[in-house]
């Protein structure tokens, strides 16, 4: 016989990571094999991250500075391995500047970025957990007199020093 203990009643109560057994029985006394659940209480809310972004190349916090036409930003959201897992199409974004709400552009592919802007973004898990907004401000460097493109000047220098050991070890007969 089952105890009134064990008798379900109605909804149970979770507040913490739970294995649930139960098991049922009909009116003539039949009893159905233990069933298992593992429920997993989901409080955190995930992190996104724009890529590229300046300490992914090593740089310190600040704006993210490009000299192409136009620059491809993902955003990657994450929601740890204990989480529910990032909501399909729960990462919104706005590049006007606007703080961005569950209205705004849902991301699906990489942002084309061509001038100055900042990306603002977050993303929500399949409970609802919402991270806070973050953002990222791309600048597009100028290519003008006196400003060259670090990778370009770089090259520049290391083709030069080439040209010129070549040009001293060259004898003239």
């Amino acid at each position: 016989p089952i105890s009134e203990i064990n008798l379900y009643t109605g909804p149970v109560s979770l507040a913490a990571n739970t294995t649930l057994k139960f098991r049922a029985v009909d009116n003539v006394g039949n009893i159905e094999a233990v069933q298992t659940r593992e429920y997993v209480i989901d409080q955190a809310p995930p992190t996104t991250t724009a890529i590229p972004s300046p300490t992914a190349r090593g740089d310190a916090e600040g704006d993210f500075v490009f000299f192409s036409d136009s620059l491809l930003v993902a955003l990657a959201c994450d929601d740890m391995a204990a989480g529910s897992g990032c909501a399909s199409g729960g990462t919104f974004y706005t590049t006007d500047g606007s703080t961005p709400t569950i209205l705004s552009n849902v991301y699906i592919n990489p942002i084309e970025i061509r001038d100055n802007t900042t990306v603002k973004y977050f993303s929500i898990d399949n409970v609802g957990n919402q991270e806070n907004t973050k953002q990222q401000s791309y600048i597009k460097g100028s290519s003008g007199v006196g400003v060259l493109d670090p990778v370009f000047a770089l090259l520049m220098m290391l083709g030069a020093m080439i040209r010129f050991r070549s040009r001293r070890n060259t004898r003239i007969a």
